[in-house]
């Protein structure tokens, strides 16, 4: 059973609110944050990359975040494309001009044993729901955009750009490889050299169908004295394909705390 300490454990990641006598002993950080995220996701010959900046600000016990710019490149079997936020034109695809619209919306959170939680889902939705009238789409991709204005699936992703802390040197969650569920379960060491503090955890990737195929991972944390500044996570493996085909897959995250 997972404890309130616990907790506050992986809340100390964004805010270093560790428990007296614990091991993290940095101060609580109270200033606005801005992070720079990248992703790179290859399954069999299509690549998927992507870099956001998020900006989180402590609220009291609660942190406040919410997406100012979004990249994204896909290439694959049905084409090149890409998107950018900050240099918008007629011809961006629609997808994901949606989804940055939805991740623009201010969204306030709270520590759970499961990772960040959204303390007002009504009022996240409405405010995702504002920001894409705010498009200038048209109305039919507008409403069809209106399913990505979901607390659930923002709550998950939000998870894994920000995934829960270890607890007693185990790290274990749900992930998720293109369109399959899986569990990511891994064993973690900690060391400390020039005040920074790192969990390197690694371990594997399963699903409950047995479609991830070896598909071995790894995380690492690193902590300063003002809470997190980096989180790197990845994967390699196979994917097991309807009707029998396996095919690679890999993926590596990094979110990274921009110094001032």
């Amino acid at each position: 059973m997972i404890s309130a300490s616990h907790v506050c454990l992986a809340w100390s990641l964004w805010l270093g609110c560790a428990p007296p006598g614990s091991a993290l002993e940095w101060a609580p950080r109270r200033n606005e944050s801005t992070w720079a995220t990248a992703s790179l996701t290859v399954i069999d010959t299509s690549t998927l990359e992507e870099q956001h900046t998020l900006v989180t600000r402590p609220v009291g016990d609660e942190v406040e975040v919410w997406t100012t710019r979004s990249q994204v490149v896909v290439d694959g079997p049905g084409g090149h494309q890409q998107y950018d936020s900050d240099a918008p034109g007629p011809s961006d695809p629609w997808p994901f001009v949606l989804q940055h619209a939805v991740a623009k919306a201010h969204a306030r959170i709270r520590p759970t044993a499961l990772g960040p939680e959204l303390t007002d889902p009504d009022a996240w939705t409405e405010a995702a729901k504002d920001e894409l009238f705010r498009t200038s789409l048209p109305p039919a991709v507008t409403k069809e955009g209106m399913l990505l204005a979901d607390p659930v699936d923002f709550a998950a992703a939000l998870r894994r750009v920000f995934p829960e802390a270890p607890v007693h040197g185990v790290l274990e969650h749900s992930d998720r490889i293109g369109n399959v569920e899986g569990v990511r379960s891994e064993t973690c060491v900690t060391t400390r050299s020039e005040g920074l503090r790192r969990w390197r955890c690694e371990g594997h990737i399963q699903d409950a169908d047995g479609r991830l195929r070896e598909v071995e991972s790894y995380t690492e944390f690193v902590v300063d004295r003002d809470g997190l500044l980096s989180v790197e996570a990845g994967y390699e493996g196979l994917l097991a394909t309807p009707p029998s085909s396996l095919v690679p897959v890999g993926g590596r995250r990094l979110s990274q705390r921009e110094e001032r």
